[in-house]
């Protein structure tokens, strides 16, 4: 479990007090090995600022780490006190939803944006003139965390993502589903178009080979990609 110092290391961004990038990194290692083992899913947000080069460059750099104190503050916040919320980059933050599906984590993001179009407006007290602070964001989701799926792919789709939906500067969120590795009985039986008493049946007659995990039983997606092919 993580502590608020391991080895006299800094845990803490210093601007946002949000954790810091290694450290969730390895909080989202940890989550997805219990996903894995405890048989249920996650959801994990990246939310940027598109304007933060903007407000820096007419206002200095004092006016864009306020701005990012800001964010990092109602980040803390918003979120669940048993979510990960930390601090990506420069100008990004992530939030670890465990046990969260997408749809779900989709309506926090889409939020939070709101909250921060809400409480946050920029003023040039040169001019008078106010605007809104501009969030993009995107969501990346295991409904059944499988081994093999680790951190650092998980962080590349949230990237990818997250770039494409700033190109779309505030029009919704970016979702993006990680299929898992196997499935369920039932999902094989829909998947093929069978009942499930037929995917038993291939189950025990060594048609298909399932392993147990807690409650279910599961078979590798590869198996009912070939299965087709042997019939």
């Amino acid at each position: 479990m993580l502590s608020e110092a391991s080895g006299g290391q800094a845990v803490r961004d210093h601007l946002t007090t949000l954790v810091l990038p290694q450290v969730f990194r390895l909080a989202l290692e940890m989550e997805l090995a219990r996903a894995n083992r405890q048989g249920y899913g996650l959801s994990v947000l990246l939310l940027t600022l598109d304007n933060l080069a903007e407000v820096t460059g007419a206002h200095g750099a004092a006016a864009g780490d306020r701005l990012i104190e800001r964010v990092g503050l109602l980040a803390r916040r918003f979120f669940r006190s048993h979510d990960w919320v930390g601090r990506h980059d420069d100008e990004s933050f992530a939030v670890l939803l465990p046990g969260t599906p997408i749809d779900v984590a989709a309506t926090l993001a889409c939020r939070f944006r709101e909250t921060i179009t809400q409480r946050l407006i920029l003023k040039d007290f040169r001019t008078g003139a106010r605007s809104n602070v501009e969030l993009s964001a995107a969501v990346v989701c295991a409904d059944l965390v499988q081994g093999g799926l680790d951190a650092a792919q998980v962080i590349s789709e949230l990237e990818d993502a997250v770039s494409r939906a700033r190109l779309n500067r505030g029009e919704g969120i970016e979702q993006v589903g990680l299929l898992p590795t196997s499935v369920t009985i039932a999902t094989a039986a829909a998947l093929l178009g069978r009942s499930r008493e037929d995917i038993a049946s291939m189950v025990r007659d060594g048609s298909l080979r399932a392993l147990r995990r807690g409650r279910y039983f599961y078979v590798e997606r590869r198996q009912l990609e070939e299965l087709p092919q042997k019939l």
